[in-house]
């Protein structure tokens, strides 16, 4: 992992502050079949799940979402299960991500919205 976790203080009530708030794997299946755990979706709210090794990623739809070890983000954002999100709130945050990614000057980006990719 190369972030410093425990400084990390994303300053939103939808996902908890500081080390707490992320469950990392140094390898994983996909980080989305963690999120959508039913034991998760209860305890976890608000925790980030991250992984450096994402081997069978899942994108929108049940896509499958390819990823090289240690350089892609590979992650899933619990909310919980007493929202309902809409997709266009989900591909506005994917939007917004991108858009300060790549004003950190991260190239290559491949993104994974409704199952196209960018690049």
């Amino acid at each position: 992992m190369q972030l410093a976790l425990k400084d990390i203080d994303l300053k939103t009530n939808w996902i908890k502050s500081g080390k707490e708030s992320f469950l990392y794997y140094e390898k994983v299946d996909s980080t989305l079949n963690i999120a959508l755990d039913v034991n998760h979706q209860e305890q976890s709210v608000g925790k980030i799940v991250i992984t450096d090794n994402q081997v069978s990623g899942k994108g929108t739809y049940n896509k499958s979402w390819y990823s090289e070890p240690c350089k892609d983000l590979t992650f899933s954002i619990i909310l919980g299960s007493s929202y309902n999100f809409h997709q266009q709130l989900i591909d506005d945050t994917c939007t917004a991500i991108v858009n300060v990614l790549q004003k950190q000057n991260c190239f290559n980006l491949k993104w994974n919205k409704s199952a196209k990719e960018k690049t």
